[in-house]
């Protein structure tokens, strides 16, 4: 058995890949994929996802969140699609 129980998941990962609910194409046939994002705030960690086409993509998207993000409103309602 592995040292670490991560490694299991991490193989089984590479094999099959992620859920298809965790998996988007778009127009162009690209495949985007939800990444998990978190931060800190004093003693509270928060968390939001993003949608990138890989790993690389998903921190540089993270870094530009971070040099331009901004409060657009508080949300009150949402009008189903």
């Amino acid at each position: 058995m592995a040292d670490n129980p991560l490694d299991f998941q991490s193989a089984h990962d590479r094999k099959h890949g992620p859920d298809a609910e965790f998996v988007y194409r778009d127009e162009r046939g690209c495949s985007w994929f939800k990444f998990t994002c978190s931060y800190r705030d004093g003693e509270d960690e928060f968390c939001f996802e993003i949608w990138a086409l890989n790993v690389a993509d998903a921190e540089r998207r993270l870094r530009a969140i971070c040099q331009t993000a901004k409060v657009d409103g508080q949300l009150f309602h949402e009008v189903p699609a």
